[in-house]
């Protein structure tokens, strides 16, 4: 969810901003329909909503004969998780040396821009062949008992259940609508000649954004950014509401099992506490990173 609410928050919060009616039009009316609805609510109408419209799992959906679409969840195929480990550690090296290569400056010329294309399109490729080498797990589904309308069973492949997809998916809603409007406020807090000389560069508008007004907007968003970034992991509390076993849920069942409610809602405390402190020290190096340099 932090991942997905940051991206679609950016884009949001950057069309908001655009001189285009139709684009700041839909940016204005995601934020204040998302922003202003209580989270609760919202995960209870995603799930009821997907719920019913996804297939039962007589009609589920089948896709390429490889992805199985159902109101019990995404069932995909699997990859091998040591080989999936290895895959994704290819480009993870590939950017500490290009990170460790362009210490003295990047090639930005039209043959360095290119070979570093090639560079990544061949690690990439790599990573993909590596981790479809053991060939991938495929989900089938078949009825244990054929006279049973229900007992439908799926083996093999990996299952994404619809209450994750609904907590993942309100989270994500909820919350790229703030985010949406600290991007729009940081970029707007810019001196205004910031922008212009990026225009007297000749920059194109994507340019402008990325080289010039991000960079410097990022020191007054990323502070603004922790804070969300907290309120998404205390928020993953409310999984519940749409039936997820969370770390919540599973406390309340051993509470209701064995009675002993103070250490197991400690154990939420420590838990929730961690998660936060882990996600503010991270946001903090950032934060560093990118103050840096004063102007």
């Amino acid at each position: 969810s932090i991942v997905l609410c940051t991206v679609i928050g950016i884009i949001v919060g950057v069309m908001r901003l655009s001189n285009h009616k139709l684009s700041s039009g839909f940016g204005t009316v995601y934020v204040e329909i998302f922003r202003n609805m209580p989270l609760a609510l919202l995960l209870f109408t995603i799930s009821i909503t997907v719920g019913n419209t996804l297939p039962n799992m007589a009609d589920e959906f089948d896709i390429a004969g490889t992805i199985l679409l159902s109101n019990q969840g995404i069932f995909t195929p699997a990859i091998d998780p040591g080989l999936l480990f290895i895959a994704i550690l290819v480009p993870v090296l590939a950017k500490a040396y290009t990170t460790y290569a362009d210490r003295d400056g990047f090639d930005d010329s039209d043959e360095g821009v290119r070979t570093r294309f090639r560079m990544w399109v061949g690690v990439f490729a790599v990573a993909t062949a590596i981790s479809l080498s053991n060939g991938w797990d495929v989900p089938t589904i078949w009825k244990r008992i054929p006279a049973s309308p229900g007992s439908w069973v799926v083996e093999g492949g990996f299952e994404i259940t619809l209450p994750f997809i609904c907590i993942i998916a309100g989270l994500t809603i909820y919350t790229s609508a703030i985010v949406a409007e600290i991007v729009r406020g940081s970029i707007q807090s810019l001196p205004r000649g910031q922008i212009e000389a990026g225009i007297s560069l000749g920059l194109t508008p994507f340019q402008r954004l990325r080289l010039v007004i991000m960079p410097q907007a990022l020191r007054s968003m990323v502070p603004a950014l922790n804070n969300q970034y907290m309120n998404v992991w205390k928020n993953s509390s409310l999984a519940m509401v749409v039936a997820y076993n969370d770390i919540f849920y599973i406390n309340l069942v051993i509470v209701n099992k064995i009675g002993k409610a103070v250490p197991t809602f400690i154990l939420i405390l420590i838990t929730y506490q961690v998660g936060s402190l882990v996600i503010s020290a991270i946001m903090n190096l950032y934060n560093r990173r990118v103050t840096r340099v004063q102007i």
